[in-house]
């Protein structure tokens, strides 16, 4: 069996056990000590496929849905001119620190979006969002990574093990609603230039007019 078979079956055998969600491939962080070893985290995330769509529309989507903002998570995703944008907890929406954004493609035409958490960002890292193949149809893959202390130098282990531990989830999160606006049409019409009107990004529990800067 070829290793491309073998990573295809493993992608159906991973869409059956994960019950629908985004499968998280990978999650790991490393515990450091000063001045012998610097602290780390590393999760993947593969998102189901995307119905239907071409490479265009998944290039499209994946600079929508790059970033966990309110946007990205409730909404009909961000700004995909975007450089800059607020990361928001995923159950009360709040902003919990900002990130730049860096889009481009890639040689073999699929396109990929970067995060790199600014300085007071309280998780410290960079998160890439690519198109990938599959059988099933296109995909995004979620790469997170962060190393040593970061511009805050205070409880750097904790802050890879919560990023660890909640990182996949949000994008998992992300992927969700991504997914969602596809198949219920609105995502699907922005990724292939239809004009329809902007809804407003409803906050979670009650959330008012708090509204997250994009």
């Amino acid at each position: 069996m070829s290793t491309e078979q073998g990573q295809y079956e493993e992608l159906e055998y991973l869409d059956i056990v994960a019950g629908g969600k985004s499968q998280i491939l990978l999650r790991e962080n490393k515990v450091g000590f000063p001045s012998y070893s610097e602290s780390s985290h590393h999760y993947k995330v593969l998102s189901d496929p995307i119905p239907g769509a071409t490479l265009a529309e998944a290039n499209d989507l994946v600079n929508r849905y790059n970033a966990p903002t309110r946007a990205g998570l409730w909404g009909e995703g961000n700004d995909p001119r975007a450089d800059h944008g607020w990361v928001a907890e995923p159950h009360t929406g709040l902003p919990i620190g900002s990130v730049s954004m860096d889009r481009g493609v890639g040689d073999d035409g699929h396109a990929w979006a970067r995060n790199t958490t600014d300085a007071l960002h309280p998780f410290h890292g960079t998160i890439t969002r690519t198109v990938v193949d599959s059988p099933e149809g296109f995909r995004i893959m979620t790469e997170g990574e962060g190393h040593g202390a970061g511009p805050i130098p205070i409880l750097g282990n904790t802050r890879h093990y919560l990023n660890a531990q909640h990182g996949p989830e949000i994008f998992q999160q992300l992927d969700q609603n991504m997914l969602d606006h596809w198949k219920g049409g609105t995502a699907h019409d922005q990724a292939t230039g239809a004009r329809t009107p902007e809804a407003p990004v409803q906050p979670p529990h009650g959330g008012g007019d708090a509204a997250v800067p994009e």
